[in-house]
């Protein structure tokens, strides 16, 4: 069921026309919505010690450990425990990789959408 059908649109046809992201979802018979996650990345200081508490602590199953990074699987989802890169990435919040079945439609759709974000 697409999103058209599911919940008719609030928006008057001049607001549509007005909205480059409702332009884009409604182009195609289709909506787009983000739905399945891939990977959520959590940023540690230190990696043997993170390690350690999701396989010991939480049970979590270690999949494999690369120079800076180590991934477990929960289920669907894999969680990746790494090192900030740079500074800049120093940050005490996780990074969501969500799965798409067609990557160019996802990112035509979501480069109209404002990347302010929810923060």
């Amino acid at each position: 069921m697409t999103r058209r059908e599911s919940k008719p649109s609030s928006e008057s046809p001049d607001k549509a026309a007005d909205n480059p992201y409702l332009m884009a979802t409604m182009a195609e018979d289709t909506a787009f919505g983000l739905s399945r996650i891939g990977q959520i990345s959590v940023n540690v200081h230190d990696l043997d010690r993170a390690a350690a508490w999701y396989r010991d602590r939480l049970g979590m199953k270690h999949l494999f450990t690369v120079p800076k990074m180590a991934f477990f699987g929960c289920g669907d989802i894999r969680l990746m425990l790494a090192l900030p890169e740079k500074p800049e990435f120093d940050h005490p919040s996780s990074i969501i990789y969500f799965k798409v079945d067609e990557i160019h439609r996802a990112h035509e759709v979501l480069d109209v959408v404002p990347r302010t974000g929810p923060l």
